[in-house]
């Protein structure tokens, strides 16, 4: 089980850092729509 323990800590790491882009993203989106 220590394959598992070792991936664990990247699943963690790649859906922080997905969420964090996503909730950049939408900023940058809602930004340009309300300037356009």
């Amino acid at each position: 089980m220590q394959g598992l323990g070792e991936i664990c800590p990247v699943v963690n790491y790649a859906t922080r850092t997905a969420g964090i882009g996503l909730l950049y993203f939408s900023k940058r989106t809602v930004q340009a729509f309300v300037k356009s």
